[in-house]
């Protein structure tokens, strides 16, 4: 399955997801995770494709709203640390910062802040869709030999499953991003996540 493909099932199971709307108790939460994540970026259209794969690291907060006996919604922030994702061409120019195509080059940090619905399946699992904003920070090229810092902005879909556990609650969750603008406007330039991320929640 390419990443075309990838993101297709993400964004169809996640509106399955969340058309529909975990019992859960009304409140604050917080937690830590982990994950690794796919990096694709193109600039003017289909110029220099780029991509990269790594690990991430993060936190997250949130409250849950408590709607009936099956179904739940939360609002939540996670941010997301990227460990060493510089990209690199895949028609072999080397590293994306190279003066061959104006797009990302290295991301730092993810911030998102989604909506999150949960249905319960019996006493201990859930299944969780969520749907929200993304910002992404990072290095990109605008022009030839610039390279500056960079902020964008973008959607967020998700699909995962949570598991009540002695002391909180364990998920694991796929995650797509689409960034669609950023605060560079003198090129166009895409970038698309796929994580595949874990969760503990206290």
């Amino acid at each position: 399955m390419n990443f075309l493909e990838m993101r297709k099932v993400a964004l169809t199971c996640g509106a399955v997801i969340i058309a529909s709307p975990m019992s859960a108790e009304t409140g604050f939460y917080y937690g830590l995770s982990a994950g690794v994540s796919m990096y694709d970026t193109v600039a003017l259209g289909n110029l220099g494709p780029a991509d990269s794969t790594g690990l991430t690291f993060g936190g997250i907060v949130g409250y849950t709203f408590e709607t009936n006996t099956e179904y739940s919604t939360a609002i939540e922030v996670s941010v997301d640390g990227a460990m060493a994702d510089t990209l690199e061409s895949t028609e072999g120019y080397g590293p994306a910062c190279g003066d061959y195509s104006p797009h990302w080059c290295e991301i730092d940090t993810v911030v998102r802040l989604r909506s999150l619905v949960k249905r319960s399946v019996n006493e201990d699992w859930s299944i969780v869709g969520s749907l929200g904003g993304v910002m992404v920070n990072g290095l990109l090229e605008n022009g030839p030999g610039t390279y500056v810092s960079g902020r964008g902005l973008g959607y967020s879909v998700g699909l995962g499953a949570e598991k009540q556990v002695a002391k909180g609650t364990m998920r694991i969750e796929a995650i797509y991003d689409v960034i669609t603008t950023d605060n560079r406007p003198m090129y166009d330039r895409d970038l698309d996540i796929l994580s595949l991320r874990a969760s503990f929640i206290f």
